[in-house]
């Protein structure tokens, strides 16, 4: 980082950057027909999956990794959660 402003971000993040948006932005100049169905569906699934999905297991595995510890009914309310969120998932799915 030599030479570099205190300020400056380091070497690859401006390429990381224009990477990372110009996928969306070339899709996006494709016109609306194609823009707003890939937008809703990135709406439901992802954020179902990473706040729905993703924390049930990870306390199953956090659990099963501990020796099991938690209560029984623990382990069934995160693992209700889990079933309820696949099935959001499917009617999204359905839905799309």
């Amino acid at each position: 980082l030599q030479g570099r402003g205190a300020g400056a971000p380091p070497v690859g993040v401006p390429v990381a950057v224009l990477a990372a948006l110009s996928l969306p932005a070339a899709i996006a100049c494709g016109g609306a027909r194609l823009y707003l169905p890939l937008l809703r569906w990135s709406g439901a699934f992802p954020t179902t999956i990473l706040y729905g999905l993703l924390p049930p297991l990870a306390a199953l595995a956090l659990g099963r990794q501990r020796g099991g510890s938690s209560a029984r009914a623990s382990r069934l309310a995160l693992r209700a959660h889990a079933a309820l969120t696949v099935a959001l998932l499917g009617v999204n799915l359905a839905l799309a």
